[in-house]
């Protein structure tokens, strides 16, 4: 049971002392929303409410506002947004503690909408990300996933189903990349019993399986031409037909697809249809590799070692802020995936409370390294100033997702003499993925 309050007002504290709450500054509401998933959510009316209460209806927490406006137009507004209750200040104790076990009580058992989606961050790409999600989640259509291994794919997929009119529908999994080219027509379609050696029974396929939700169809690029001409027909008509019969189905199926390769490459190879790339990008969603936002790392990395001491019963630990400064450097070929094997290990492995550098592996610590020996084997005192500020920058610019007005006001300079930098050093934003 997780209660989170927002609140300024010494009466609400006092009223849910009891109560295994945790208290969280208002510009932090977001944030612990996403990253802790709670049940209840206690936060005073004010600015950003709409937002806070919007999250809390995708996410399904259960949230309480408290208002000093006594106009009953404003709480039946603020219910309309998807408040699960408002209570007008001033009000008793016994007000807010049936409020909040109503709002627990709502939700046993309760079935969290998002709460396995570790799509967390609140850096630009994600809010970016997350507002495609929420857009394509109202719409029925076709999505294309693309993304490195491990930024968090399928999670995607899950989100805009568990946000849309489907979630009630079954959300089926296929990896493309996994299954023989003589078997996934099968896998796709089914069979009916005999319809080649070792079908002993009659099969239900994924398309079947998925209908009236979901089919994920994770690196469609490893698709054979031939499968992708059936699988094209089955999104355009609706209509499927089993290995071994001639008889038509008919499916309700909604088609998400996912890829670590680049699809128009591949068209222009002659290796995946161009019609099938058309209909089934017919909305594109990138995940942005964890490179692209490091700002994200501290959060992800509180959160994982948050969920790791929770199912596994293990204590909780810290890290200092110089073993975090170096995850924050280190590159992530594995993405999200590789930080979460890494914290399910050190919180293992690691027997002292506080994780600290020499906790860390060798190839994050020779990495990071190397970035700093660039600087080190200047010649000169000119260089190794021209290197250390060229490096301090791209850091600066990294941290704040390439926003020049941002970096500038970080770095307490004017935004000419930022600019002037980047042309002297010849620093140009990372093309993008």
């Amino acid at each position: 049971m997780k209660i989170l309050v927002s609140s300024e007002k010494s009466e609400v504290h006092e009223a849910l002392e009891d109560y295994p709450i945790e208290r969280v500054p208002r510009e932090k509401v977001m944030e612990k929303l996403r990253s802790l998933n709670p049940e209840v959510l206690v936060v005073d009316d004010g600015e950003g409410i709409e937002s806070i209460l919007q999250w809390g209806e995708e996410a399904g927490t259960s949230i309480i506002v408290i208002t000093e406006n006594r106009n009953i137009s404003h709480s039946i507004e603020l219910v309309r947004l998807g408040a699960f209750d408002v209570l007008i200040y001033p009000f008793s104790k016994e007000e807010l503690i049936l409020s909040v076990e109503k709002a627990l009580t709502r939700f046993a058992p309760r079935e969290k909408v998002l709460g396995s989606i570790h799509l967390i961050g609140e850096s630009e790409p994600m809010q970016r990300m997350w507002s495609q999600i929420r857009k394509v989640a109202k719409t029925d259509t076709t999505v294309l996933i693309q993304g490195e291994s491990g930024s968090g794919k399928e999670l995607v997929a899950r989100a805009i189903h568990l946000l849309s009119e489907r979630k009630k529908g079954p959300f089926v999994s296929l990896n493309c990349a996994a299954i023989p080219e003589e078997l996934i027509e099968s896998e796709l379609f089914g069979h009916e019993k005999g319809a080649f050696t070792g079908a002993v029974d009659r099969k239900i396929g994924k398309f079947e399986a998925a209908n009236g939700g979901v089919l994920f169809l994770d690196e469609i690029g490893e698709m054979s031409l031939k499968t992708q001409a059936k699988l094209l027909r089955a999104i355009e008509t609706g209509e499927i037909t089993r290995v071994g019969s001639t008889k038509p189905i008919f499916v309700d199926t909604r088609i998400i697809a996912a890829t670590n390769k680049n699809l128009e490459e591949l068209v222009r190879a002659k290796l995946f249809r161009e019609d099938l790339f058309y209909r089934i990008g017919v909305v594109v969603i990138k995940v942005p590799a964890l490179r692209k936002r490091k700002s994200d790392i501290p959060v992800l990395v509180e959160y994982f070692m948050r969920r790791f001491s929770e199912e596994n019963n293990y204590p909780m630990k810290k890290i200092t802020p110089r073993a975090m400064e170096f995850l924050k450097r280190y590159s992530w070929p594995g993405n999200v995936r590789e930080l979460k094997n890494l914290v399910a290990r050190l919180m293992t492995m690691v027997e002292e409370p506080v994780i600290d550098v020499k906790h860390l592996p060798n190839y994050i610590l020779i990495e990071v390294d190397e970035e700093k020996s660039a600087v080190f084997t200047a010649k000169t005192l000119k260089d190794f100033k021209e290197r250390a500020e060229k490096l301090f920058l791209l850091q600066k610019l990294k941290e704040n997702n390439w926003n020049i007005k941002k970096t500038a006001e970080a770095l307490n300079t004017p935004r000419s003499n930022l600019y002037r930098k980047l042309v002297q050093y010849g620093i140009v934003k990372e093309k993008e993925e």
